[in-house]
């Protein structure tokens, strides 16, 4: 990305741990994002474009009785966990894929629970099964998961989600 093609009020997602915040400007050769009211610092390799844009939606009278713009979330919920799917990995940050690609379905998996996504698609390959164990182990601590079935010839696992 190009620090050069940002406005302020760009929204950007961090790729490594998945927060979202917007571009608040420039501080030296450093993008500043403001994520839950904090400064944060980043360099433009480390953030890419949220899937959450605001779009010419509906406006909604708020309490207030204002009228505002409803968000309007783009958020695709199938991931593919093939290094070659995923942006940011690099190798001498992550001696070990296996951890990346982990980190990275959480972030997801995380994501689509913020947003109170109902199905999610990890495609994990079919290989030796060395990820596929990580990523139904790395599943089982989400209580919102409730099932998980085996899709693609046992190459990807669709999920199922559930919210109180």
């Amino acid at each position: 990305m190009k620090e050069e093609e940002l406005w302020v009020g760009d929204m950007l997602e961090v790729i490594v741990s998945g927060e979202v915040g917007t571009f608040e400007g420039m501080h030296r050769d450093l993008l500043m994002i403001k994520i839950d009211e904090k400064i944060q610092y980043f360099r433009s390799h480390q953030v890419r474009l949220a899937a959450i844009q605001f779009v010419d939606a509906p406006l909604v009278e708020s309490k207030s009785s204002e009228k505002v713009k409803m968000p309007t979330i783009n958020f695709d919920p199938v991931i593919d966990l093939h290094l070659d799917n995923l942006s940011g990995f690099d190798s001498s940050r992550w001696p070990y894929p296996l951890d990346f690609q982990k980190q990275q379905c959480r972030n997801f998996v995380e994501k689509a629970i913020s947003l109170q996504i109902r199905e999610l698609t990890i495609i994990h390959g079919i290989g030796e099964g060395v990820l596929q164990s990580a990523i139904w182990h790395l599943l089982e601590e989400f209580s919102e998961v409730v099932e998980l079935r085996e899709a693609s010839h046992s190459g990807a696992v669709k999920v199922l989600l559930a919210y109180n």
